[in-house]
């Protein structure tokens, strides 16, 4: 009896921990000043596989006139190591868009290699982790209607407002991890002009990697789901496509385990 009231007490703890944790991570996903004014609709799904997690979005200050940014990034694993990870991603994100938005989304990526890779000690040779992220930023100047966009393994969906949907992909790389990015696979800049009423979307791979369905052999939700949801929905609103998303979803999860962190962004500019 005192060895399980031990191990209850043990649990408790650990339990309250996490639980806390999860206040503080919350707390660190934009607050509503930094979403209000700059987009007609905007919504997520964020979830967590565990209490907390390794996904993250982030916006720059409202305090900085000009263009905004967005990002959206997956970190290594998910529970506290992911967690932790995505609260060094978020600081650096802080870091590089401090004083103003004028880096570039591709520079700002690799800024945000450089600082995962020193933050973490990966760049010495005796380095104990390889961990990083995938990531998106996305610079957007309402006043000339464009999206500076460059991913690391990231993408973003673009529809019109008559269902059209054009997928934007990024860069195929990862960031922070031991080996350096080689100057053929780092991120480039995509410029989008977009038209009033366009909505986007980014989403981790939590989200497309889940494994579902109700045939025999189960298969990863992928991208087409996606982009048949944004079409469906392309004269709706944020809030509408991001519910539409996140019913399909669970529908397709169905009894299977939750695999990762999902975090899906949408908004109408």
């Amino acid at each position: 009896d005192n060895s399980l009231r031990k191990l209850d007490a043990s649990h408790k703890l650990v339990i309250e921990s996490v639980n806390y944790a999860s206040r503080l991570q919350r707390g660190q996903l934009p607050r509503q000043e930094r979403i209000e004014q700059r987009f007609s609709s905007f919504a997520t799904i964020w979830e967590p596989r565990d209490t907390i997690g390794g996904d993250l979005y982030w916006l720059s200050s409202s305090q900085q006139s000009g263009p905004f940014v967005l990002a959206v990034a997956d970190c290594t694993g998910h529970g506290v190591p992911g967690a932790m990870l995505s609260l060094l991603v978020s600081n650096s994100l802080e870091r590089i868009y401090a004083n103003d938005t004028a880096e570039d989304p591709a520079t700002a990526l690799m800024s945000l290699d450089h600082y995962v890779r020193t933050g973490l000690n990966q760049d010495r040779a005796d380095s104990e982790s390889d961990d990083g992220c995938d990531a998106a930023v996305l610079r957007i100047d309402r006043d000339k209607q464009t999206i500076e966009f460059a991913g690391a393994k990231l993408g973003l969906f673009q529809v019109d407002t008559k269902g059209g949907v054009t997928r934007h992909q990024g860069a195929r790389c990862s960031l922070g991890y031991q080996d350096a990015i080689e100057d053929k696979d780092k991120p480039v800049v995509k410029t989008i002009r977009y038209q009033a009423g366009d909505a986007f979307a980014i989403v981790t791979d939590g989200l497309t990697d889940q494994i579902g369905g109700t045939g025999a052999v189960k298969v990863s939700y992928g991208y087409k789901r996606i982009e048949a949801i944004l079409k469906a929905n392309c004269s709706q609103n944020a809030q509408t496509i991001a519910d539409a998303v996140r019913s399909d979803y669970a529908a397709w999860q169905g009894t299977e385990s939750r695999r990762d962190d999902v975090t899906a962004v949408f908004f109408r500019l």
